[in-house]
């Protein structure tokens, strides 16, 4: 049900996730073949692997990448392999590491580069880098001042991660919201 963006493979397969719809459904990951033939290649369980899963990326081996918004938990980054294999690479507490990462992850190198909607020092937010063991290090922790809430995805030119933000203590209440850029080496 809902399904969200789609992604595509070299060989013209579709990929993408149904949210949340409890207590039917925690969400899922689906195929689409060329031929029209629909497969789930996995069902969320509202457990350890988080519910609602958001938009998908993919990487040069198959793998897609991901993030789910809860409960019970205050979302995760995951992992399904081509073979089926789920792996939870990391799960956000809700505090200073963030919370719900909404945002479709951008991989650069080995490390996929993302943002949630809260958690951070003043609870606006965090641009986070998940390294491939599973280390999340936050980025840049968001406060009134520089926007609230970034919400979109990340892209990256000449070496900076761009992306936005709700409106900053200068615009509240008046609409706007900002753009923001943050330095990153490739690895």
């Amino acid at each position: 049900m809902n399904p969200n963006s789609l992604v595509r493979d070299q060989a013209g397969n579709l990929y993408g996730t149904t949210d949340y719809n409890y207590p039917t459904s925690y969400g899922t990951v689906f195929k689409l073949a060329p031929d029209g033939t629909l497969a789930t290649l996995y069902s969320f369980t509202g457990g350890a692997d988080g519910s609602g899963p958001a938009t998908l990326v993919g990487d040069r081996a198959g793998n897609l990448y991901g993030t789910t918004l809860g409960p019970p938990n205050s979302g995760t980054v995951f992992k399904l392999a081509p073979d089926g294999t789920f792996t939870t690479l990391y799960t956000f507490t809700g505090g200073a590491d963030g919370e719900l990462p909404i945002a479709t992850l951008l991989p650069i190198g080995r490390n996929l580069y993302g943002t949630t909607l809260f958690g951070g020092v003043s609870d606006f937010g965090v641009l986070f880098k998940l390294a491939p063991d599973g280390t999340e290090s936050v980025l840049h922790s968001f406060t009134l001042r520089d926007g609230i809430l970034p919400c979109c995805g990340l892209t990256l030119k000449y070496g900076r991660l761009f992306g936005t933000a709700s409106a900053s203590s200068l615009r509240v209440g008046a609409g706007g919201g900002t753009v923001f850029s943050f330095g990153v080496a490739k690895h």
